[in-house]
Order: structure tokens, then C-alpha cells, then sequence
């Protein structure tokens, strides 16, 4: 058991002391914080982290505009604030203005808000200005159609909201707001993931949201050499190795797919195809008898980058020459 010490301080010239123990098991106290600290991370809270980050991003909150982005009714929100809120230390401050009521963050919300939301959301610069973009878009769109935007977005993601059909202003923000969305969603995937559910609580929007984005990408920003662009401007060394090891992988007869492993965002599903679209365009540049120029210029018509197509097409360029030879480097 801990010894405990006996500890007086003076204050004043009263000679008054205050008393108190503290115990030498310094890990009570550590205990105590954690504890403190774990009530606020585990408020079972639909809404919770929703509204902490929307109020951190717009301090001063109305109660009107805070209900409008989520999606509830003015009236539910007080009971969702109340509970949020029904933790020491709070980590929302209401702020009476006659009839209405503003929502603030307490300096313990704004910790929470730092270390336990935003580091999900960004690291590093461009991630974080992307965030700010997406969230000002979509909030843009939300306080243009008070109290029914979440109809009118699952409207413009169906089949019969057509892109022929006659728009409104506030629909280009829904548009605007996809394609960067779209963007920010093929380079930091578990990101982007992790803001729509800050954006939007609806389940079912969330993931006609994310559909969309990937029929829509897929069928107009979809080319193979799209996504390679896209694949470089992540990360450069990456591509370039993947084009070495499916160059060694042809030379060696090794199947392509089974050999190469990438971390790039959405490789499991466009990996393969872009080996054989680039392997099927190496075999008819071959029968062709295509230099290397030839066929890194095609390339760079179908929209490769072009230091990427003269690189691969100079791969090319060395594989036909061993082929020639026999199979050894000539």
C-alpha cells in the first residue's frame, strides 16, 4: 500500500494552512486524468464529432444553421447537444443571443477537436486546404437549401437528375463539390472516407456520394493513363518501379499481376489494366516495328504524361532490342 505524505501550504499572513495528502502512487492521479479524459472520448454520440468539427470550423454556430447541416430538426438538436455536452469537462459553450443561441467551443473542445478529427483529416498542407475547399462547398450548398438539401443531393446523384437537365445555381456547388471530392478521394482514400462521415451523417447518402464518384470517374476521368497521371502525381519512385519490375516480369515470363506490389490508391483494381493496356500496346508497337519516339509519342496523344511515356517507351525500346538478341542484352 503507498505511504501517504502529510503536506502544508501557507497562504497570506494569516497563518491559515490548507491540508492536503497526496499519495506517492503518482499513478493515481495519472489515472484520474485519463479517466477524465476517456468520458469525453467515449460519448456514444451519433452526432458528436459532427458537430464539434462544425463548430470548429465556424465558431459562433446558430442553432438554426448547426441543425440545418446536420440534417435533424432544431428542436432534436438540443437534446443531441444536451448529451454531447453531458460530460466534465464540456466540450461546447452556448452563447444566448436574445431568441436565439450560437454554439462556441470550449478550449477542452478544441483539443478534442485537434488531436482526435483533424488528424484524421489531414497531414499536410494540400490535404488540409483540399478539406477547407470540400467542406466550404458542400456547406455552401446545405445553407442554400435550408432544411432539404439531403433530398435534393440524393436527387442530383440519381439516374433521373440527367447532366442535361436544366440546373440551379446551388446545384454547380453539389458539382463542383464531387469533383473535388472525387480528387481528394483518389489520392487520400481513408481521408476522404473519414470526412464525408464528418460531412454527412446519412449512411446511405455517404455511400451514393461515393458510387458516384466511382462510376463517374471511372466513366469520364477513367482512362487507364488517367489514373497512371494520377498514380505519378502521388507518388513518382512508386510508378517508376512498377514499370521496371513489369518490364523485368515480361522479360522473365512471370504473370505481371502476380508480381507486383503497389500502395497506390486503387491499385487492386486498376493495376492489371493498366499492365496489359500498356503490354498490348508494346506487342502491336513490335509487329509495327515502332521506335521508341513513335511509340512514346502515341502515348503522349492518349494523354501519358510524356516523361512517363519516353521512359517507358526507352523499356521498350531495351526489350525489343533483347528479344533480337536473343534474349540477352546485346
Amino acid at each position: 500500500m503507498g505511504k501517504n505524505i502529510l503536506q502544508t501550504s501557507y497562504s497570506g499572513n494569516n497563518g491559515a494552512s490548507d491540508l492536503f495528502v497526496l499519495s506517492s502512487n503518482a499513478s493515481e492521479q495519472k489515472k484520474a486524468v485519463m479517466e477524465e479524459e476517456a468520458a469525453f472520448m467515449q460519448v456514444k454520440q451519433k452526432y458528436k464529432n459532427q458537430i464539434l468539427a462544425e463548430v470548429y470550423f465556424t465558431d459562433r454556430l446558430s442553432h438554426l444553421y448547426l441543425s440545418n447541416r446536420l440534417g435533424v430538426s432544431a428542436s432534436g438538436l438540443n437534446a443531441t447537444v444536451k448529451k454531447v455536452n453531458d460530460i466534465d469537462p464540456k466540450p461546447l459553450r452556448e452563447i444566448p443571443a436574445g431568441k436565439f443561441k450560437y454554439y462556441s467551443l470550449t478550449e477542452d473542445g478544441k483539443k478534442y477537436v485537434e488531436t482526435e478529427i483533424l488528424s484524421r483529416l489531414w497531414d499536410s498542407e494540400q490535404n488540409k486546404e483540399d478539406v477547407c475547399n470540400i467542406w466550404k462547398l458542400l456547406n455552401d450548398y446545405k445553407e442554400s437549401n435550408q432544411g432539404k438539401w439531403n433530398e435534393c443531393f440524393a436527387k442530383l446523384l440519381s439516374e433521373e437528375a440527367g447532366i442535361s437537365e436544366e440546373r440551379k445555381d446551388s446545384d454547380e456547388l453539389v458539382y463542383e463539390f464531387l469533383r473535388e471530392y472525387s480528387d481528394f478521394y483518389y489520392r487520400e482514400t481513408e481521408k476522404a472516407e473519414n470526412l464525408l462521415s464528418l460531412l454527412i451523417a446519412d449512411k446511405e447518402l455517404r455511400q451514393g456520394i461515393v458510387s458516384y464518384v466511382k462510376i463517374e470517374y471511372k466513366n469520364h476521368k477513367g482512362t487507364v493513363f488517367d489514373i497512371l497521371n494520377r498514380w505519378t502525381e502521388q507518388n513518382c519512385e512508386e510508378v517508376y518501379q512498377m514499370v521496371d519490375q513489369m518490364f523485368q516480369d515480361v522479360k522473365a515470363g512471370t504473370k505481371m499481376a502476380d508480381a507486383i506490389e503497389v500502395s497506390l490508391q486503387g491499385a487492386e483494381e486498376y493495376l492489371e489494366e493498366i499492365q496489359n493496356k500498356i503490354l498490348a500496346d508494346i506487342l502491336r508497337a513490335s509487329f509495327r516495328h515502332l521506335r521508341k519516339e513513335e511509340l512514346a509519342g502515341e502515348w503522349i496523344r492518349e494523354d501519358m504524361g510524356k516523361q512517363l511515356a519516353f521512359y517507358v517507351a526507352e523499356k521498350y525500346k531495351v526489350l525489343s532490342d533483347s528479344i533480337s538478341c536473343g534474349g540477352k542484352d546485346c
